[in-house]
C-alpha cells in the first residue's frame, strides 16, 4: 500500500472511532438543559415540575401559571439540587 492509502485508511478508522465514543454517551457532561412548565400549579403538572427538578440533566426550570404558585415554590424549597428554579405568574388582561 502506498503512504496516501495507509493515510486515508488511518483517518477512516480514526473518524468511526471518534463517532462511536461521541455516541456512546446520551449527552455531553456539563451540557445544560433548559426547561418551562407551563401551568405549574395543576395536578399533574406539579409533580411533574418536581420531577424535573430531581432530574440532574435539567439546569434551569421555569415555570409558569395563572394561579397563585406559593405552595409549588414551598415544596421545591425542600429540594436540594444545583437547578435553578424561576416562578412566575401570568396576569391576563
Amino acid at each position: 500500500m502506498t503512504t496516501a492509502a495507509l493515510l486515508r485508511r488511518a483517518l477512516r478508522r480514526s473518524a468511526s472511532a471518534s463517532y462511536m465514543s461521541i455516541r456512546a454517551f446520551a449527552s455531553p457532561p456539563g451540557q445544560q438543559r433548559k426547561v418551562a412548565i407551563l401551568g405549574a400549579a395543576g395536578g399533574i403538572r406539579q409533580p411533574l415540575s418536581l420531577l424535573m427538578k430531581l432530574n440532574s440533566m435539567v439546569s434551569h426550570l421555569s415555570l409558569y401559571d395563572i394561579a397563585g404558585t406559593p405552595g409549588v415554590a414551598a415544596d421545591f424549597s425542600h429540594v436540594n439540587n444545583r437547578s435553578e428554579v424561576l416562578l412566575l405568574r401570568f396576569l391576563f388582561v
